[in-house]
């Protein structure tokens, strides 16, 4: 059973993040298929916005991914060398004199929600995230734990590509014609693993004549990973399974 490694945190959903640059060229690394550079991700991020403290798993922004030093220990048991760790920092945006009160107001509104909802769900009302006082961080925010961007090396070429939905995309200039999968990831379809493969990893590029098959974009975890991940970090995995049920 294999699942897309993919975090629910996200910008915008419990936090969010100051805008920060990748280093120049990070992009073609990840287009062909290579391990990013520590020395292409930013040194450091600063909150702008929380509403309580740091998943161990989420998006910085979508595909770039940090993990807590809690996460980093159980990858580096399971899936020893298959990711690297790239050490970030967290700095708290400046939010004036009454942070804390609207920390507080918006704490207490937020537990009454919950309690109406448990027994009084016809009464509870919710809001959108963007109703609070945008510039409100949590005091509950802790940014005393260590965080890294992580890099996944594991590589192995485990999509059967015949067997799942692809689109063709037009030849390069060299006769080269790209073919990537559809976005249904319920119907794509993977071999099995062998022991001396990664339990998380990138799909290598598979090459028939002129035809290239590959999905870069995509990080997949083996479900023993994924199991022990989701068991330690409840609700910050979305559960995609590949190949569906």
């Amino acid at each position: 059973m294999v699942y897309r490694f993919d975090p629910t945190w996200f910008n915008g959903t419990i936090f969010r993040l100051g805008d920060y640059e990748m280093g120049e060229g990070w992009m073609d690394f990840k287009i062909n298929n290579q391990p990013i550079p520590a020395s292409h991700y930013p040194r450091s991020l600063v909150v702008e916005r929380a509403q309580g403290p740091l998943p161990d798993l989420f998006h910085a922004s979508r595909g770039i991914i940090v993990v807590s030093e809690q996460a980093r220990a159980i990858f580096d048991e399971m899936a020893p060398g298959q990711v690297e760790f790239i050490p970030v920092d967290f700095e708290k945006a400046r939010t004036g004199w009454l942070n804390p009160f609207l920390d507080v107001y918006y704490s207490m509104r937020a537990f009454g929600r919950a309690v109406l909802a448990s027994f009084a769900p016809d009464r509870a009302t919710f809001y959108p995230v963007g109703v609070e006082a945008s510039q409100r961080i949590s005091l509950r925010l802790n940014l005393g734990r260590s965080f890294y961007f992580i890099s996944v090396l594991g590589r192995a070429q485990r999509l059967l590509w015949l067997e799942s939905p692809t689109r063709e995309f037009p030849a390069r200039e060299d006769g080269t014609v790209p073919i990537g999968l559809k976005h249904d990831f319920e119907q794509w379809k993977l071999r099995g693993r062998t022991a001396s493969e990664p339990l998380i990893w990138h799909d290598t590029p598979w090459i028939v004549d002129n035809k290239r098959y590959r999905h870069q974009s995509e990080v997949f975890i083996e479900d023993a990973l994924w199991q022990e991940l989701d068991s330690k970090f409840p609700g910050q995995l979305n559960a995609q399974r590949v190949g569906g049920e």
